[in-house]
């Protein structure tokens, strides 16, 4: 994998797994909503989502020019 070619490990690659088990509400006034589980997305102001970016665009260039 490419990834692992130029010196990821597992741990890097596995972002995804700080991002498992996230939940929400919806507030509005005084009323709220229940817990329900956020299936895509990030969380806001999550430091990994440009480097989860820049990953993929690596990936995409690497594919396209090799």
């Amino acid at each position: 994998m490419f990834l692992h070619s130029v010196g990821f490990t597992e741990k890097v690659i596995n972002i995804r797994s700080f991002l498992n088990g996230m939940q929400a509400h919806v507030v509005e006034g005084e009323l709220e909503s229940s817990l329900f589980d956020v299936d895509n997305g990030v969380k806001q102001g999550c430091v990994f989502t440009p480097l989860q970016f820049s990953i993929v665009m690596a990936i995409l260039i690497y594919d396209a020019f090799h």
